[in-house]
């Protein structure tokens, strides 16, 4: 218990208070949605950017936008946009920051 203690991370970990028979959570997924960026364009983005939070701006709605109309030829899913979402947002982007990106002892530029 003591060790719990220290050496836990207790947003991430709990001790389970008795042993598991099942990792059922009884959490009934969602579908996966097919985003209409071929017939609806623009619309379809701002759309779902809406309805699941995902935080892109125009700059972002533009550019998936072109890659899925333009460059993919498909419409994408919401798991995809929350997918980029998650990886664009600011805590993701170390560079935002205006810090350093450092490979293998090399400073690359920016």
């Amino acid at each position: 218990k003591i060790f719990l203690e220290l050496c836990s991370d207790k947003m991430t970990e709990t001790e389970y208070q008795s042993q598991l028979s099942s990792f059922h959570s009884g959490h009934v997924t969602e579908p996966v949605e097919v985003v209409p960026v071929l017939e609806e364009g623009r619309d379809a983005l701002l759309e779902i950017n809406r309805k699941r939070g995902l935080g892109f701006d125009n700059w972002d709605i533009n550019y998936y936008l072109e890659m899925f109309r333009d460059k993919l030829g498909r419409n994408p899913t919401d798991v995809e946009l929350f997918d980029m979402g998650n990886a664009n947002s600011e805590h993701s982007r170390h560079w935002f920051f205006g810090g350093k990106i450092v490979i293998d002892g090399i400073e690359q530029p920016k």
